[in-house]
């Protein structure tokens, strides 16, 4: 079998990319220090102190990793305290992306939904699996074609993102103790056999990259949505050729899909009418949903493939793997990377230890795994087929 070395980055300590607002703020602090001592004491020493602090503030923020740290602290300070905010009377998806906007584009006789959330555009394929036993999208085929477009100097795409959502058999919905649920596990014994499984890839354009190509078709956010469609039917024909089984979503099928990664098939419409964020949790109706993120490397595919397994032997309502593969940031780069996400939906007063599990289960198949605590709203909308972006 023929593996893939896959990566995931995560950025070192160090000054990230300078950018003009910050030379800016730099430049203004300096003038008006500079000025300020044509002015008599003390008006010198206290306005050169406050430019000294903005500069030491902007070079702070700028050092990656540690700026982002400090505002997400922020950011989270009420959830750390055990804040909860409820948002009441919205479906799933409108609670994690309020300004989501889907429309139909068409593109040489066939409707793609193109999707935009605030930082870019995204489109969806669903792939077609036929062996329930195995994930979907993690073949040699599928990888061939995200990396041999990735790779492509002339691929005007920000992030191709691979999602397998799949529901454990039986569901955690059903007792542990019930004779359906004693029959699967003398039937099965460590085999996983999944009652329900989706793979969709997801194609992404994030604005500063659309600013480079849509000026070509038509400019705007018209153009950025056919540069995405563009690239969605460049991916299609590739999975064509590579033999996988697949089908465009349109605006309806997208909106469903992403529905229905959030929020699972057993999910009642009365019980999404309250979603909510903790801390550590996403919740949404009665269940709760733990994103993960994977650090370090993945020498080998079939460390994924195995955590898959693992992952379906859980005792859950659904879980979700997301992969999300970009491509090389130079032309000198080591070739394309990656980033991997984890998420388990599970019933709190069923089993409250099911998170813990999936560390454990990680940490035997290899793969090193850290809570996306403080995130875990976003973090739900970037594990669905969405690109793998986080909302705005």
């Amino acid at each position: 079998m023929t593996t893939i070395g896959l990566a995931t980055r995560r950025s070192g300590l160090g000054l990230g990319p300078v950018r003009m607002a910050q030379l800016i703020v730099c430049e203004v602090a300096a003038a008006v220090a500079f000025l300020s001592w044509m002015f008599p004491t003390p008006t010198p020493y206290i306005v050169s102190g406050v430019a000294l602090l903005v500069v030491i503030t902007v070079v702070v923020l700028s050092i990656r990793g540690l700026g982002y740290t400090l505002l997400m602290s922020l950011r989270n300070y009420k959830l750390r305290r055990g804040y909860e905010a409820t948002i009441e009377g919205v479906g799933a998806l409108s609670a994690l992306a309020p300004g989501l906007r889907i429309v139909g584009v068409v593109e040489r006789d066939t409707e793609y939904g193109v999707a935009f959330d605030g930082t870019g555009w995204f489109t969806g394929i669903a792939l077609r699996h036929d062996d329930p036993t195995s994930p979907g999208g993690l073949d040699a085929g599928s990888l061939g074609v995200i990396t041999s477009v990735l790779n492509d100097p002339g691929a005007a795409v920000s992030g191709i993102q691979l999602v397998n959502h799949l529901v454990p058999a039986p569901s955690a919905e059903v007792a542990p103790q019930s004779p359906c649920t004693r029959s699967y596990v003398e039937l099965l014994g460590d085999d996983p056999v999944v009652s329900h499984q989706m793979t969709w890839l997801a194609v992404r354009l994030d604005i500063p990259t659309a600013a480079r190509t849509a000026a070509a078709r038509g400019g705007r956010s018209i153009g950025a949505r056919r540069a995405v469609a563009a690239m969605t039917m460049r991916v299609a024909k590739r999975l064509t050729d590579a033999g996988v089984k697949h089908r465009i979503l349109g605006p309806d099928s997208l909106r469903v899909a992403l529905t229905h990664s959030v929020s699972g098939e057993s999910v009642s419409a009365a019980m999404v009418q309250q979603a909510g964020e903790r801390w550590d949790l996403w919740r949404l109706g009665m269940l709760a949903q733990v994103n993960f993120g994977v650090e370090g490397r993945i020498s080998d595919i079939d460390k994924l493939r195995r955590l898959w397994i693992s992952m379906a032997v859980l005792s859950t309502s659904f879980v979700t793997i997301a992969t999300t593969f970009h491509p090389p940031e130079d032309t000198r780069g080591e070739g394309v990377w990656l980033r991997s996400m984890l998420r388990v939906a599970y019933d709190e007063e069923l089993n409250a230890d099911v998170p813990t599990e999936l560390e454990d289960a990680a940490a035997q198949c290899g793969v090193r795994v850290w809570r996306c605590n403080g995130r875990q709203a976003s973090a739900t909308y970037a594990s669905a087929p969405t690109g793998g972006a986080f909302p705005r």
